[in-house]
């Protein structure tokens, strides 16, 4: 790819669009190990290796437990996903107000269920800036950072994978969509990865919408590969 023309943002969800410090994942994490050390009478530290050994072979602890064990993915979500997510997030008005501004079409694509996604959009106040979700259940349970979730998703949006800009914390969920061939960004306060592009916040984000309507990605791509890929905003 020698030029980038976008169409679509797509954004992956926890720990993209809001930071690793407001402690929801933590609090989720710690739900998932109290549920799977009941169900698989386990202790923490085994659930904790077995979570571990599932997120590499499977992408996600779910599809592991439902694949090994049977575990029920709606049972796994109900007690996992918390519903007082106000506890830890607050409105983003500055995210609200960058994503305005960039009249492109957006959509979610997170391996959580729509329900905590819903939840999560809106005491960020950025609902209404998304046209489309696609949670966990979309792909039947197979998520990131599996190709055919990606080829599902690109189907349901009618759009070449080219055309696509993926944020996304995770380097392993980059990683499969550089290889499909999207443009990707991690979202991440510490530089990892083959990502086209990188920024500390999705606060950054203005940074790289810049480098790509300026037709300076070039450099960008220069800077990643030298190790230089932080964007000032």
């Amino acid at each position: 790819m020698s030029t980038i023309t976008i169409t679509h943002l797509v954004f992956d969800l926890d720990e993209t669009l809001y930071l690793t410090e407001t402690g929801l994942i933590k609090a989720i994490d710690q739900r998932i190990e109290r549920f799977l050390q009941k169900k698989l009478a386990l202790d923490l530290p085994d659930v904790i290796a077995l979570r571990k050994e599932y997120f590499y072979k499977y992408g996600t602890t779910l599809r592991g437990v439902r694949e090994r064990h049977g575990i029920d993915p709606e049972e796994y979500f109900r007690h996992a996903y918390l519903t007082g997510v106000e506890e830890y997030l607050t409105p983003d008005p500055l995210l609200r107000r960058i994503l305005e501004e960039i009249p492109l079409l957006k959509v979610i694509f997170s391996n959580s269920p729509k329900e905590h996604i819903t939840r999560v959009l809106r005491v960020l106040g950025i609902d209404h800036c998304f046209q489309g979700v696609f949670d966990l259940r979309f792909s039947g349970y197979l998520g990131k950072p599996n190709p055919f979730s990606y080829r599902l998703l690109l189907e349901a949006l009618a759009v070449k994978a080219e055309n696509c800009l993926f944020f996304d914390d995770q380097p392993a969920n980059l990683e499969t969509a550089k290889k499909m061939g999207f443009w990707t960004v991690l979202v991440s306060k510490e530089k990892k990865g083959p990502a086209d592009f990188w920024i500390p916040d999705i606060h950054r984000l203005p940074a790289v919408w810049r480098e790509i309507r300026e037709g300076e990605h070039a450099r960008a791509l220069a800077r990643s590969v030298r190790g230089k890929g932080f964007l000032e905003n």
